[in-house]
């Protein structure tokens, strides 16, 4: 089970499909004056790899997995903004239902849209995935 009450939570009703939005920002270091500034991160030419898990760890495989790209696909989600770092995910009906009511990671990773392989690293990029009764 996954607890952690600093986590987003993204609740989903059981056999309900849902549509959610994001924007990714990062952290970026002004030296001249010692401080941080938030600013989107630039998803032009990646692709968005989430994962719903028991929990946040490598190891774990997917219950659900989505790939998000620029292209729209109803059963995945778009980028929709890509120098902002917008980008939506759909949860279907079918996906819905897959997991028993509960509390799941949602984790979100930035990946190369050729290769999949992982631009971002695991472990800190993640939400809670609650499934609720309908």
């Amino acid at each position: 089970m996954v607890c952690n009450s600093d986590r987003l939570v993204l609740e989903v009703n059981q056999g309900c499909p849902r549509g959610f939005g994001f924007t990714l920002n990062q952290k970026v270091y002004n030296q001249e004056d010692d401080t941080y500034t938030k600013k989107p991160v630039d998803l032009t030419g990646l692709t968005i790899n989430v994962q719903i898990k028991r929990a946040p760890y490598v190891t774990l495989p997917a219950l659900i997995e989505k790939n998000i790209t620029e292209v729209e696909d109803l059963t995945q989600g778009q980028i929709t903004e890509p120098t902002k770092g917008k980008f939506t995910l759909q949860i279907t009906q079918e996906d819905s239902v897959k997991l028993n009511p509960g509390e799941y990671a949602l984790v979100i990773n930035m990946v190369d849209k050729d290769t999949l392989t992982h631009l971002s690293g695991d472990g800190n990029n993640y939400a809670i995935y609650r499934v609720c009764y309908q």
